[in-house]
């Protein structure tokens, strides 16, 4: 049984293939736009996090 993980938020921006080469666990980051709640790389890409910030500024 391992006794020790490694784990961090969706914000290190690791790809898939290295955290499943690493083992190493994403939580993804709790993004809130307007009155809406994306889990970050579940509910909302990178693209279209971008595209929701770009939108907001105008």
């Amino acid at each position: 049984m391992k006794k020790t993980a490694i784990v961090t938020d969706s914000t290190a921006y690791i790809s898939d293939e290295t955290a499943k080469e690493q083992d190493i666990h994403i939580i993804p980051l709790n993004v809130v736009i307007g009155n809406e709640a994306y889990q970050e790389l579940v509910d909302l890409g990178t693209e279209q996090f971008y595209q929701e910030m770009a939108a907001k500024l105008h």
